[in-house]
């Protein structure tokens, strides 16, 4: 059988592991994104340009919810486990 500090710390970067997996998931995104608008050329047009700002602005603050509101969870699910696998 497993000793609990395995198990403690095994839960524990689970879940950090998880956190940087949606968070690189969500900047690949934009990255991707990014790429997209940046290799189509060099003349756009007002209209098309503001678009694109505001594409990749959402989807920058997509990213930021997640790093803001994803490590206040991340953090409480790692003092529930300490807490719990003793």
């Amino acid at each position: 059988m497993l000793s609990k500090t395995v198990v403690r710390r095994g839960s524990i970067v689970l879940v950090c592991v998880m956190y940087y997996l949606t968070l690189g998931f969500y900047d690949l995104i934009f990255m991707l994104q990014h790429q997209t608008y940046t290799s189509q050329g060099g003349s756009f047009t007002g209209a098309q340009s503001l678009e694109q700002a505001n594409t990749l602005l959402a989807l920058h603050q997509e990213t930021m919810y997640v790093a803001w509101l994803g490590f206040p969870i991340c953090l409480m699910l790692i003092l529930y486990i300490h807490k719990k696998v003793r």
